[in-house]
Formats: C-alpha cells, structure tokens, sequence
C-alpha cells in the first residue's frame, strides 16, 4: 500500500510539473502575441530568445523593427493574431522546445507616393504579395488603399540554460538565421510538426 501511494504521488508531481510548464508556456506566449499585435516592440523583445542578440543587437532588431513600422511607404497593422496548434513539447539536448504554429492578418495601407491608384502598379504589388502568402490569402481594399495580408507561420518556444523561461522566435526551416542558432538534429525534430 505504502508503494503504491508513494508511485502515486511520484506521478502526480510529475504530472503537476508539466501541468506548471504548460501554464507557463502558455501564459508568456499570450504575452508575446499581445506585445506583438500592439506592436510592443521592447516588451516582445523581452520574450524573444537571448540567444538571438549574440547574431544582431537587441538594439539593432528593435530599430529595424521599429523602422519596419514607421516605413514611409505604407502603414502597418496586425490583427486577428492567433495560435492554430502548439505541438507537444520536446526535449533536446540541455533544453525544451516546442513549435508553434499561429495565423495573424496583416494591413498594409499604402502612404504618401505609394498610395497609387496605377491598376497596373497594384496588381504588380499584389502578386509580389501573393507569391509570398499565397493567392487565397491577399486581398486589396481600393478605398482605404490598403492590402490585407492572411499569413500562416510558425515560432519555436524554447526554454534552456540561456533562457530558463519560455522566449520565442519565429521560425523559418530556410533561414540562415535559424541554422546559426539552432543544430541540425533539433531543426529537423521541429520539421516533423507539421
């Protein structure tokens, strides 16, 4: 009797200390999806993966993204943020890590010599868009100059010794970016979550 109590609160601990990871994950990703939909671009950088900042400035992303938001060209703003499936968690070497896959829609609205009404010059933008986002998945409102923008993308969470809570970045099997940061072996594992 005394083992079998003694296996049973042995589970439960375990259970409760994956129960506390989930809360935990889930809880700094809501963040994270609210900083970047307000377009919080300190407070989304305060959860984004240390390990980025060895590569570019924390200093040096935040001016590119704020530079991203402030473009002459067009007015950028981000809603209907949400994640589609966070995949089972996964451990890796001396870390945790889970990818994540979440739609937003993004509004482009074209300012000052970009608010063309050339048909010719719209259409041209509007395939250079939907090659990037797929043909079901960009749209143009011709009065508010303004192309909709559905995108369909993936981040990775991670927690290990450079960041013992849960940070984030997105993830892009092809970037550059993602193999100087993360290992061969473990870029595969999260290919296979799909």
């Amino acid at each position: 009797m005394l083992k079998k109590t003694g296996l049973f609160l042995l589970l439960l601990s375990v259970l409760s200390g994956n129960a506390q990871t989930d809360t935990s994950l889930t809880a700094r990703l809501q963040r994270f999806l609210e900083f970047t939909e307000n377009l919080d671009v300190d407070a989304a950088l305060d959860l984004t993966y240390p390990r980025l900042f060895t590569i570019v400035t924390r200093e040096e992303m935040k001016k590119e993204l704020l530079g991203s938001q402030d473009e002459e060209e067009a007015k950028i703003r981000i809603d209907s943020l949400r994640i589609d499936t966070i995949f089972p968690v996964f451990q890796h070497e001396k870390g945790s890590y889970t990818k994540i896959a979440y739609t937003l829609n993004i509004y482009l609205q074209l300012v000052g010599e970009n608010a063309t009404e050339d048909e010719t010059e719209l259409m041209q933008l509007k395939e250079i868009y939907q090659s990037l986002y797929g043909e079901d998945n960009v749209s143009y409102n011709a009065e508010k100059k303004e192309f909709k923008l559905r995108s369909h993308a993936a981040m990775i969470g991670i927690r290990d010794d450079i960041s013992p809570e849960w940070t984030f970045l997105n993830f892009e099997i092809d970037s550059p970016l993602t193999g100087i940061l993360f290992g061969d072996k473990l870029l595969e594992k999260l290919a296979l979550y799909k």
